[in-house]
Formats: C-alpha cells, structure tokens, sequence
C-alpha cells in the first residue's frame, strides 16, 4: 500500500492523489543527439521534441484533469490511437516495421 507523508494507514488512492504519465517517443536532449548508435525507429519517427516541449506537457498535466496515460507529439499520439483501434498483432506488426534495418 502507498501511504502520503505522515498519514500512516490512510491509502494515496484513497485521497485522490493524480497519477499521470507523460509518453513522449524521443526528446532531443544531448544524450541522444550524441548517442553512437541511434535505433532506426528513432531515424524514421524523427526526434522533434526538446526538454521544453515536455516542460509544458507537464505543467499542463498538474494545472487541470488530464487522462493518465498521455502521449506528446503528433506521431506517436496517432500511433497510440491506432493501438486503441486496431488489433494488438497489427500494432507489433508496425513497430516491427519502423524498427527494421
């Protein structure tokens, strides 16, 4: 059970505490910019995203109701309404494709 600070034995669930989670596909940070090797899903998905544009994701997340799992950037959130609507074998079958050599 999680507990919040100094309320032993009261559950966070039961206090409503958010849970959220921010899903970007890849963020231009120095680590991948300098990265040795990059998968071929990160060459043909591209990485758009900077610390900043995820910054603002957050702070939007905490400043209103948001759902809980929430994907940033226009591909990957098209690429996450395709695993809602279609078959899980044909959501494999994508990602296997981007991530060829």
């Amino acid at each position: 059970r999680h507990f919040l600070p100094g309320e032993q034995g009261t559950p966070a669930r039961r206090r409503k505490v958010p849970k959220q989670a921010l899903l970007p596909p890849f963020v231009k940070t120095p680590m991948v910019e300098d990265a040795d090797y990059q998968a071929p899903v990160v060459n043909r998905l591209g990485v758009k995203l900077k610390a900043e544009d995820i910054a603002a994701k957050v702070w939007e997340a905490a400043a209103r109701e948001v759902p809980v799992h929430n994907p940033v950037g226009g591909v990957f959130k098209m690429i996450k309404l395709f695993d809602k609507l279609l078959p899980s074998a044909s959501t494999r079958l994508t990602m296997t494709f981007l991530s060829r050599e």
